[in-house]
């Protein structure tokens, strides 16, 4: 479980990719990492890095996101948005 959450804030960037965090997290080869975070987080490595992009609330808290100038819109937002652009049509 240790090296599994010494993974997890490194699958939050795609320029590293699995295989080269699983070495850094201490995993003999990448398949054990998989095994072992789909056993304690019920995903895979590759979901939970999906699940990541896919939540804007928790990337709106992420540092390297908020720095650029296109911050993601909370889920809540973008479809109030789309409610009121189809009523103004």
């Amino acid at each position: 479980m240790v090296r599994v959450n010494h993974a997890k804030p490194q699958l939050k960037s795609m320029q590293v990719p699995i295989t080269d965090i699983a070495e850094r997290a201490g995993f003999a080869e990448h398949r054990a990492m998989l095994a072992a975070f789909k056993k304690y987080c019920g995903v895979t490595p590759t979901e939970y890095r999906k699940q990541y992009y896919a939540d804007f609330e928790w990337r709106a808290d992420d540092e390297r996101v908020t720095a650029t100038p296109n911050k993601p819109l909370p889920l809540s937002s973008a479809q109030q948005m789309m409610q009121d652009s189809t009523v103004n049509q």
